[in-house]
């Protein structure tokens, strides 16, 4: 009996902290409902001011991008307009010089180069018209008149050595005193 006695004693004691319990769980329960309460219209407020402070980010942001490629433009424009002006007024003096110098040494090159080219023509015509008067001289039967106007002409081009090869020519064709003292003469 006496353990019947303290199992129901334990039994009324634990009632008595069942019912403390479910007051304290009642209570606990209405400061939850309270917080949670709290909580929502933190969280309506905080999603209200977010998407506000998204939208103003997102204009401002579009805000800068557009002054940003506005004020872009223009200080691309005003860049070029100056590089345009400091051309016009300042870049020939500053590389006049170096241009003038190029421009020299172009000269100078081409000239020589020129002469080179000249000289090289000339060697070539020389031959050409040495072998065409060899030609000339040794394939066809020349009369002393023949020969003599080949002189007067070569000498009268400025090709002297072509004008003696027609005289040496001329020597030894002469059929007679007379057209050898000409063109001893000649020579």
């Amino acid at each position: 009996k006496k353990e019947f006695k303290e199992l129901e004693d334990k039994f009324n004691k634990n009632n008595i902290d069942k019912e403390k319990i479910q007051k304290d769980f009642e209570n606990n329960k209405i400061i939850i409902d309270r917080q949670d309460k709290r909580v929502e219209d933190l969280h309506s407020d905080i999603n209200f001011w977010g998407v506000v402070f998204t939208l103003v980010g997102t204009l401002t942001a579009i805000i800068v991008i557009a002054f940003t490629l506005r004020f872009g433009s223009i200080a691309t424009n005003e860049a070029k307009e100056e590089l345009q002006k400091w051309i016009d007024e300042k870049a020939d003096k500053e590389f006049q010089p170096k241009v003038d110098k190029y421009l020299m040494q172009l000269e100078k090159e081409t000239k020589e180069l020129l002469l080179k080219i000249k000289a090289n023509v000339n060697n070539k015509i020389d031959s050409f018209i040495s072998g065409f008067v060899n030609n000339k001289l040794n394939n066809v039967e020349l009369n002393y008149e023949k020969l003599f106007n080949y002189i007067m002409e070569e000498y009268n081009k400025g090709n002297i050595k072509e004008a003696f090869k027609y005289i040496e020519k001329t020597i030894s064709i002469s059929k007679n005193d007379d057209e050898l003292s000409k063109s001893l003469f000649i020579k």
